[in-house]
């Protein structure tokens, strides 16, 4: 659950109802409202200018458990969620002013319906699915029988594999219901072994490197020479090519020694952005970087860059 906004409204600019700020769980009632818009405001720094002794870290963290223990209380809670969301036309966009209404937090009620939805979707044979797809994809082939069946015979089993992955929302994730600052740091320690593993799979000699200090996550033994690689993890649609600016209590995030710095050829030669739903590489030459935008801070997919295991053997 980590910031979700973009603008830079302050705490300041809000009109924030300071009247029962000496109760964490009143004041987010009176502001569930600006805690949902503009979660990101509420920072440490923010907060506590503005005489609070908590900050969103605190706030999601109690919205979340308030969230759980409503579902486990309530029985039909979740069916009136859906039926709310229903007369919303199933509008995402929608999720907000739901949350609002009821006094939780939006990431709470999206991540509800995510997993309500891959819960009907694993109940699907997918060995049905998998062999009516590939029956599909092969139709427009020119096969005669016996070809086609060899090839439905090989393609069958993988998408099958995959496709059970995909009605399960890809690789299972905080199953223990973990504290969302400690479930952030593990989740990029996951991609950089996610990488490690298929790296290996793959025939490489590759080593995790232990020092967080360091600008890079792991080497590759190439011939005698080592490789320098720095792993990031991913979950949309953009690769960001610069490091998290450094945040959390006790840290002044306007510090330029705090801020993410963009990633170039002096720190690492690959640089592997890893899709932690579905462990897909993202395997970039630094050199390739070096010649980009010197303002990009983060790309869109690159399909060119998708699974480039070749980038390693031309180092």
């Amino acid at each position: 659950m980590a910031g979700d906004t973009k603008n830079k409204t302050t705490l300041g600019d809000l009109s924030i109802n300071y009247s029962r700020k000496d109760n964490m769980e009143n004041f987010i009632e009176d502001n569930i409202d600006h805690i949902n818009n503009h979660i990101g405001c509420f920072s440490n720094e923010a907060c506590k200018s503005a005489g609070l002794t908590f900050d969103s870290t605190d706030i999601k963290i109690f919205l979340h458990k308030k969230f759980v223990t409503e579902l486990g209380d309530d029985a039909s809670l979740k069916d009136r969620l859906w039926a709310e969301f229903e007369t919303r036309k199933f509008a995402k966009t929608k999720i907000k002013e739901i949350a609002i209404s009821q006094g939780f937090y939006f990431k709470d009620l999206e991540e509800l319906f995510e997993k309500d939805i891959f819960v009907q979707l694993a109940a699907e044979d997918t060995q049905k699915l998998s062999k009516s797809f590939v029956s599909q994809m092969l139709a427009s082939k020119e096969f005669s029988k016996e070809k086609l069946r060899y090839y439905m015979s090989i393609i069958t089993p993988i998408v099958e594999k995959s496709l059970y992955l995909a009605l399960k929302n890809g690789f299972s994730t905080n199953l223990n219901d973990m504290e969302s600052g400690l479930m952030t740091a593990n989740a990029g320690d996951s991609a950089q072994f996610l990488f490690l593993a298929r790296a290996i799979l793959a025939g490489y000699n590759c080593s995790n490197v232990d020092v967080r200090s360091s600008r890079y996550d792991a080497v590759i033994d190439k011939g005698g020479k080592l490789f320098r690689v720095q792993i990031k993890g991913i979950s949309g649609d953009k690769i960001s090519i610069k490091d998290r600016d450094r945040g959390g209590r006790g840290i002044d995030s306007k510090n330029k020694h705090n801020k993410g710095k963009r990633i170039t050829s002096e720190d690492c030669e690959l640089y592997v952005a890893v899709d932690r739903q579905t462990g897909i590489c993202y395997i970039i030459p630094t050199s390739h970087i070096d010649t980009w935008d010197k303002e990009e801070k983060a790309v869109k997919y690159l399909t060119d860059y998708k699974e480039n295991w070749e980038a390693i053997d031309k180092l």
